[in-house]
């Protein structure tokens, strides 16, 4: 019975794909497979929906972890430096394939983000929308699995590493408990919306001023232009200064301080060893 369910799911959601399809945007499926083929493979889920597999991504890795949110008009918009970030995070939607994996299944609207959000108790969550989770034209109830949530304190939200401040999934079930849904991308106007946790809310809690920037009413998915909105956005912005992180640590954060720790030890035991040296010599 679960995997009827599933089955009729995933059919509803094919129907759907191309609820927001411009044809005089030019946006063809043809331009996402020549321009992501040589950073992944296309496969063919479960239940024969074509869909995209990033290759050359770590263990643990998500949709919208590695990259940095940026305030616009139109919502957050996340900026990442993976190569295939134009596409595929603000176009279409990701599913968790239990075969392949994380897939992207393409789609024909812009956004700034297509993501679900959590706010509440200082704590910021978000999930990629599942291609079933379409608030535009599907009725079917959805629940976004716990894991497929990323959560970091309401300060480090703005980081230009915000992937280093993501708790880690085992914990999602306690952030779930302590937020509350506020809802995900939306249209208004004819113009998607990615929405999120208020400017001014996440200014506060960061200490300091955060910089908005414009985004066009249109744009189209072209690479090359998507590339010169990420450089007019990604101007380097100070990080809070912070002697220790809290609650914020992750696991590979302690290792980078151990390994960090253990070659400055190093470093100082050679110093130690070449005055010795030195001295042995001008007795000589």
């Amino acid at each position: 019975m679960p995997k009827l369910f599933s089955l009729f799911l995933l059919l509803a959601a094919s129907t759907t794909l191309s609820f927001a399809h411009h044809p005089d945007d030019g946006i063809t499926l043809s331009h996402f497979q020549s321009n992501l083929r040589p950073h992944g493979e296309w496969v063919l889920t479960e239940y024969g929906i074509s869909a995209w597999r990033p290759i050359h991504v770590g263990v643990g890795w998500r949709p919208y972890m590695v990259g940095r949110w940026i305030w616009s008009p139109r919502g957050w918009y996340w900026s990442s430096r993976e190569a295939w970030a134009w596409a595929t995070y603000h176009y279409g939607r990701w599913h968790l394939d239990p075969l392949y994996g994380w897939v992207w299944i393409p789609g024909y609207e812009w956004a700034p983000a297509w993501v679900e959000w959590r706010y509440g108790d200082d704590c910021v969550g978000w999930a990629p929308l599942g291609y079933y989770a379409n608030s535009f034209a599907l009725t079917v109830r959805w629940s976004t699995p716990h894991s497929w949530w990323s959560f970091v304190d309401s300060r480090y939200m703005t980081s230009s590493s915000v992937d280093r401040f993501v708790y880690k999934s085992g914990e999602n079930d306690r952030h779930i408990r302590r937020t509350r849904s506020i809802g995900n991308a939306r249209r208004e106007d004819g113009i998607v919306h990615s929405g999120g946790p208020r400017f001014l809310d996440i200014e506060r809690r960061t200490g300091r001023e955060i910089e908005r920037i414009d985004i066009p009413d249109r744009v189209r998915p072209d690479r090359q232009r998507e590339r010169r909105l990420e450089k007019r956005m990604q101007q380097d912005k100070r990080e809070p200064k912070e002697s220790t992180r809290k609650a914020g640590r992750t696991h590979e954060d302690s290792q980078i301080e151990r390994k960090g720790s253990g070659r400055e030890n190093e470093d100082t035991e050679r110093k130690s060893r070449g005055s010795s040296g030195q001295g042995r010599e001008r007795k000589r």
